[in-house]
C-alpha cells in the first residue's frame, strides 16, 4: 500500500491492523511501502502539514505506523535513511512496472483531437516534448521555462505537451510563463487509466526536479515510465535520475544541471530523429528486462520468508 493524498482509509486501516487503536495487539504480519518523505510535502499534501493539527496527527500516526510494521519497504535508500530510525526492519524495494497489463499494449492516443479543439497547428512532422505529473510540480517546471520558451520559439514544428492538474497548467504555462497560445498543448489530468495513451505520444519526455529533500527521497517511476513506452528522456540530474543514468549506461537520455544543458539536449533530440528513435527502444528494453514486476517475485518471496521463518 502507498501513501497518497486520499489516506483516510489507509490511515485507519493501518492503525487497526498495527493495535494503535485497539487494546490488544493484532497478530496480523504488517509490511508497509512508503514512497514519499512526508515532511517535505506542504504544496503536494496540505494534510501532512505540521503546522496544523491534521497535520501533526496525520504524521503522528504515519510513525506509529511505521514503528509497529513487521518490515518497511522504501522506494529508495534515500527514503530509507530517513525513517529507518522508526524502524529497523526495512529493505529498499525499487518500483517495478507491470509490463504486460499496462505498457506493452498501450494504444496511443490522437493528440491531434485534442490540437484541433485548442486550435493548434498540428501534423505528421510536429514533435512532442512533453511533460506529466501532478500540481507538486509547479516548482520542478521552473527549471523548464527559459529551455522551452526558447526551443519552441527556434523550432516550429514544437510543442510542448503537458499533462497535468489545472493549477498547475494554469498557474505555469499561462500566467507566469505567458506561453504562446499556439506553442502548447495541454490534457488536464483526470484518469489514471488513460494518461499512458497520452504520454506515448511523447517523442521527447521531461523529468525536471529540483534538488531538494523531497525529490532527493523521489524514485525513477517517471523514466521508467518513459522507457516503458519507448520515448527517450531528459531529466534533472538528482539522486535517482542519475543513479538510473548511470545503471542503465545512458542507453535512453540524458540528465541535466542547467539550463543551457536543458536547450542542448533537447535540441539534440529534435534534431536527430533516427537517434531519438533508438534510444527509445533500446531504453524500453531495457526497461523489460530489468524492471518488469515479474523480477520483484524473488525479492517479496525472500522478505516474507525471513519474516515467517
Amino acid at each position: 500500500m502507498t501513501y497518497n493524498k486520499s489516506l483516510e482509509a489507509d490511515l485507519s486501516r493501518l492503525s487497526y491492523l498495527a493495535g494503535i487503536n485497539n487494546d490488544e495487539y493484532n497478530p496480523t504480519v504488517k509490511i508497509q511501502t512508503i514512497q514519499s518523505f512526508f515532511y517535505h510535502v506542504l504544496i503536494a499534501y496540505d494534510i501532512y502539514n505540521p503546522n496544523t493539527e491534521l497535520g501533526r496527527v496525520k504524521l503522528y500516526t504515519l510513525e506509529n505506523i511505521i514503528s509497529r510494521c513487521d518490515c518497511v519497504m522504501y522506494s529508495t535508500r534515500e527514503l530509507q535513511s530517513y525513517y529507518e530510525t522508526l524502524n529497523p526492519n526495512s529493505i529498499v524495494m525499487p518500483n517495478f512496472l507491470d509490463v504486460d497489463k499496462r505498457y506493452k499494449d498501450i494504444k496511443p492516443a490522437n493528440w491531434k483531437i485534442l490540437a484541433d479543439e485548442q486550435n493548434i497547428p498540428y501534423n505528421d512532422q510536429t514533435i512532442l516534448i512533453g511533460f506529466f505529473g501532478s500540481d507538486s510540480h509547479i516548482g520542478d517546471l521552473s527549471l523548464l521555462e527559459f529551455p522551452i520558451m526558447e526551443i519552441v520559439k527556434n523550432n516550429p514544428n514544437v510543442l510542448f505537451t503537458i499533462m497535468a492538474g489545472s493549477d498547475l497548467i494554469l498557474t505555469t504555462l499561462i500566467k507566469k510563463w505567458k506561453i504562446a497560445n499556439n506553442k502548447f498543448l495541454y490534457m488536464p489530468y483526470q484518469n489514471i487509466n488513460e494518461y499512458l495513451s497520452y504520454v506515448a505520444c511523447f517523442d521527447i519526455g521531461l523529468a525536471p526536479l529540483h534538488n531538494n529533500i523531497f525529490n532527493l527521497c523521489k524514485s525513477n517511476l517517471k523514466l521508467l515510465e518513459y522507457g516503458a513506452l519507448g520515448i527517450p528522456y531528459v531529466a534533472s540530474k538528482v539522486a535517482n535520475f542519475q543513479r538510473f543514468q548511470i545503471e542503465s549506461k545512458q542507453v535512453g537520455g540524458f540528465t541535466c544541471d542547467d539550463q543551457n544543458e536543458w536547450i542542448e539536449r533537447i535540441n539534440f533530440l529534435i534534431d536527430n530523429p533516427d537517434i531519438r528513435k533508438k534510444m527509445g527502444q533500446s531504453l524500453k528494453q531495457y526497461v523489460y528486462n530489468q524492471y518488469d514486476v515479474k523480477n520483484a517475485i524473488v525479492l517479496i518471496a525472500n522478505i516474507f520468508r525471513t519474516l515467517y521463518a
